[in-house]
């Protein structure tokens, strides 16, 4: 792993290049599970606006973004909440890297992060959802001690309906 790295809260000057990683990862990690011309449609600069509004906390209150940046620049982006409905629940709602730093230990170093601030804020358990085909995202969650749920839903993100299974992990 690169020993430079480090995790922050992302910053309203963020939103650009955490809308970059997150267009960059999908056309990458979500090739052959969405439509390729979806995919090549995506862009960064669609993304911005909504980045820049959540930074600001306008959308969805209590998100808390945090970002891993090292000598080049913002690498990935962590997102997660208390959950609305079971405050001792917190969820993953998102969390890329750009796929060039895929395999470098960054993803471990912003998971467990982004774990040990649910556990400081008092949260028992967290819950994410992955796409079913997305076996890289699989194994990395379950080899950091998430277990698959046998729940099943879609989500309507960036116009698309995106299948998604649920993930569980104690945080005791």
């Amino acid at each position: 792993m690169n020993p430079t790295a480090t995790v922050r809260n992302a910053e309203l000057t963020d939103a650009a290049a955490i809308a970059a990683v997150q267009v960059a990862s999908w056309k990458a990690a979500y090739r052959g599970m969405l439509p390729d011309d979806y995919l090549d449609s995506l862009s960064a600069d669609d993304r911005l606006a909504q980045w820049e509004e959540w930074l600001r906390g306008g959308l969805e209150p209590g998100r808390v973004v945090v970002v891993e940046q090292t000598g080049l620049g913002v690498r990935g982006f962590a997102s997660w909440r208390q959950h609305d409905e079971r405050p001792q629940t917190a969820e993953l709602g998102a969390m890329y890297l750009s796929p060039e730093s895929w395999g470098q230990g960054l993803g471990r170093l912003l998971l467990n992060t982004v774990v040990d601030r649910m556990r400081d804020l008092g949260c028992r358990d967290a819950v994410l959802w992955v796409h079913p085909d997305n076996q890289r995202a699989r194994r990395f969650y379950e080899a950091a001690g998430w277990k698959h749920e046998d729940e099943l839903k879609h989500f309507d993100l960036w116009g698309l309906s995106v299948p998604s299974t649920l993930y569980r992990r104690s945080l005791h």
